[in-house]
């Protein structure tokens, strides 16, 4: 096993405590793939701003997923946790470590806690491991130009728009842009 695997491996048995005492993040394990994350990756309205909506979802290929990533050398997907209950992923990877970069990926699955500040509170987490833990000099994340939310929970932990992809993706039928953020170490600001 190399450093950086060693490093992943490290933070596998970890629970990641956030600064709201209901919130925390602990990698995700087959045995918690549930009924509900599996519907979730089946509700259009939680991954219409993503891939996730082209692929017709079954517990076996969550489970699978969730598997491949758990043995990944180069990616680590937390669970996000609120009141002990899953209620979506956060996502660490690919990880490019001989450029020491690494992008993250998130979805809040309860549409009940969509608007409480979750996903901020966890990308700041993640970015905290991803400059503290992994000694990453750089986090990127992307998003459609059209999700607002995405956008504002990014900059919102210190995320600046790096670029545009004109007209990258499809959604609804529409060509919409999709943006690149960023978030470079020195400019970090642990809070």
């Amino acid at each position: 096993m190399n450093k950086n695997e060693k490093i992943l491996q490290s933070l596998k048995d970890k629970i990641v405590q956030t600064d709201d005492n209901n919130l925390f993040l602990k990698v995700l394990k087959t045995d918690e793939v549930s009924e509900d994350y599996v519907n979730w990756l089946s509700d259009y309205e939680v991954v219409k701003f993503t891939d996730q909506k082209y692929v017709e979802q079954t517990r076996e290929r969550v489970e699978l997923f969730v598997e491949e990533q758990f043995f990944s050398i180069n990616s680590i997907l937390y669970g996000i946790f609120w009141k002990q209950k899953h209620i979506g992923n956060i996502k660490l990877g690919p990880i490019d470590f001989n450029n020491k970069v690494g992008e993250i990926s998130y979805f809040i699955g309860n549409l009940d806690l969509w608007g409480f500040g979750i996903a901020t509170k966890s990308i700041k987490a993640i970015v905290s491991i991803a400059f503290n833990e992994v000694d990453l000099e750089k986090v990127t994340a992307g998003c459609y130009s059209i999700n607002i939310a995405s956008k504002k929970v990014l900059e919102n932990n210190g995320f600046e728009l790096e670029g545009t992809r004109k007209k990258h993706s499809i959604f609804e039928g529409k060509r919409v842009d999709s943006l690149v953020y960023g978030l470079i170490r020195s400019d970090y600001k642990e809070k």
